[in-house]
């Protein structure tokens, strides 16, 4: 079937897209389904065949692609009816999670009567599995709707919301990109659920907004042509808008609730630091699916390691035992680590056997004065004049902060400049990438103007062409190696080249050894021996100098905080003694591994 083919192929997640993010007033709760008697999939989706296109053909689908033994002790037909959702037609308006999306936000309530039976189905599978931890999420909308969201409004969303907790995700192409009306919403979010492991899409962490949510919009800002921020935190409400799918339909909290927890009868005014501090007081009952990722069955020569937690681990916060949202990394000498914090807007610096990082730059909230940061997403230590370099992405700018006078402010080094990653040759050029024009610019130290030294042809995966690079790296003869992002793939850029060679990767996107998923971080050593991080597939791998195929050496383990396991591992390095330093964004902590230098 050819259809099929063509659902496994498409990797694009329209769900976080769509443009639902609208707040519509007057809406009755979501009720009556319940009642419905739980069937098979196939049953549940009869009364939908004349609103449906191919419907049992896309079930026929679903099916065939779930496991006879679902993860988290869900049927097979729950499940499936996951993954159904998450399934796209050739057309995605007539996607199922679309049409379903329209219908909860029609006023009229009867329109969703044939829909009850699946949605008994649906929503009995995601009550059974517990809720994500309180956290930022994110989700884009192709046109400028912040009009719609002024300041302290109290906003309800009526459809599933899909989100995700990587912002790269819609930075690229196929998503947000770069150029045009967008409108990005941060979200605080204290019951999203991830339904990766039981999706068409098992390569992204989606989050699920459950029909209902009741938020207050907290700020919105303008940080560049065509993009608007708006910033929203989650609320309980005080009725009920959305209907348990059966009596008791929740997991266990580590907190004791009211009998009715899908709403709240008094009013209770908790803060989001509480909700952490009490493990988050969710409403459960409307789960999505956190299963077990799928581990690859490709082989790899030699052990797995695992790995050391040496800053971070004690889960998503700004104290600084913690990280939010860390991603750039650089280890000096002495192995002091430090870490570009892109939710705390600062960076924080953790000496050997620290128990506490650091704040040696930001720290002042979110801004564009010289004391502050915005979303800074790398780090480089320039010791010749002992200070630090950060790519301060969402300001638009590079800076440096001195080590040697512990200054509370930087100073601009690059403006006008949308950085991804930055690195620093033996000669004390600067090399940043950015993601606007997909380009790597080198500059002499003073200069505000750069040379191009990779990319610039446009978007694209020709081997002139760059599509949302991210981290570099610089070899001693001045080669740039590329983390192509968007491509799949490492390109090395040997120094006056016009055009780059693929060196890892190139094969689309999968899991296969002699494929990449996504990657971030990477290193090179003094053998030409290649170390790359792969968000979408929560390893580490290692490359020889012209092998055409890696080696998994760190995770690779399915998606999980265990510490054979990695979770979004962003960027990565090696120091003088040949460790590995891996950013192991999800679980908000930086794991080291002792490994066999090749």
């Amino acid at each position: 079937m050819s259809e099929s083919i063509e659902l496994r192929d498409r990797k694009r997640n329209a769900r976080l897209l769509t443009n639902d993010s609208v707040n519509l007033v007057g809406l009755g709760p979501i009720i009556g389904y319940a009642q419905e008697p739980l069937l098979t999939l196939d049953q549940t989706c009869v009364p939908l065949v004349g609103i449906l296109n191919d419907i049992r053909e896309h079930v026929l689908v679903a099916l065939q692609h779930t496991p006879a033994e679902p993860a988290n002790g869900l049927t097979y037909d729950e499940s499936a009816a996951i993954r159904l959702y998450t399934m796209e037609w050739i057309d995605a308006d007539k996607s199922l999670y679309s049409i379903l999306n329209r219908t909860l936000r029609t006023a009229d309530r009867d329109s969703l009567k044939p829909w009850y039976k699946y949605l008994k189905l649906f929503l009995t599978a995601l009550s059974k599995i517990p809720c994500e931890p309180q956290q930022v999420i994110w989700r884009g909308v192709r046109s400028n709707i912040s009009d719609e969201f002024p300041t302290d409004a109290l906003v309800t969303w009526w459809a599933f919301s899909s989100c995700t907790t990587s912002l790269r995700v819609l930075e690229n192409d196929l998503y947000l990109g770069n150029v045009g009306a967008r409108t990005l919403f941060s979200i605080e979010a204290f019951n999203a659920r991830n339904i990766r492991y039981h999706s068409f899409f098992g390569d992204e962490d989606e989050m699920l907004m459950l029909p209902g949510t009741y938020m207050q919009v907290q700020s919105q800002f303008n940080p560049a042509s065509d993009l608007y921020i708006v910033h929203l935190k989650q609320q309980i409400p005080n009725e009920m808008l959305l209907e348990p799918p059966f009596k008791n339909a929740w997991v266990d909290c580590n907190i004791s609730l009211i009998e009715s927890r899908w709403y709240r009868k008094k009013k209770f005014l908790i803060s989001m630091g509480s909700l952490v501090t009490l493990a988050v007081i969710v409403i459960v009952t409307l789960g999505c699916v956190l299963g077990l990722r799928r581990i690859s069955n490709t082989s790899s020569s030699g052990a797995r390691q695992y790995g050391v937690t040496v800053a971070g681990g004690h889960g998503q916060g700004n104290a600084t035992n913690q990280f939010d949202t860390p991603y750039g990394i650089f280890v000096d000498d002495d192995q002091t680590i430090l870490i570009a914090e892109w939710g705390n807007d600062r960076i924080i610096q953790w000496k050997m056997s620290d128990t506490n990082g650091e704040v040696v730059a930001g720290g002042h909230g979110t801004g564009d004065r010289l004391d502050q940061l915005k979303g800074p997403i790398d780090v480089w230590i320039d010791n010749e004049t002992d200070s630090i370099i950060i790519c301060d992405r969402w300001n638009y700018r590079v800076v440096r902060w001195s080590r040697t006078n512990r200054t509370s402010q930087g100073k601009i080094l690059v403006e006008n400049i949308h950085c991804s990653g930055i690195a620093m040759d033996d000669q004390r050029y600067l090399y940043v990438s950015e993601t606007d024009n997909s380009t790597v610019w080198r500059y002499e130290i003073g200069d505000k103007n750069g040379t191009l030294v990779a990319g610039g042809n446009g978007t694209g995966d020709g081997l002139n062409q760059l599509n949302t690079p991210y981290y570099i790296f610089v070899d001693q003869q001045q080669a740039v190696y590329v983390s192509d992002n968007s491509n799949h793939r490492i390109v090395k850029w040997n120094k006056g080249a016009t055009t780059g060679v693929v060196v890892a990767g190139g094969h689309g996107n999968g899991d296969a050894l002699e494929q990449l998923s996504l990657p971030e971080g990477l290193f090179v050593d003094n053998m030409g021996t290649l170390y790359v991080s792969e968000d979408g597939n929560d390893r580490v791998s290692r490359w020889p100098k012209g092998a055409t195929q890696g080696t998994i050496i760190a995770g690779g383990n399915g998606h999980g905080g265990s510490a054979n396991q990695l979770s979004r591992p962003d960027d990565l390095t090696l120091d003088r003694y040949g460790n590995l330093y891996v950013v192991d964004s999800g679980n908000y902590r930086v794991q080291r591994f002792s490994i066999k230098q090749t």
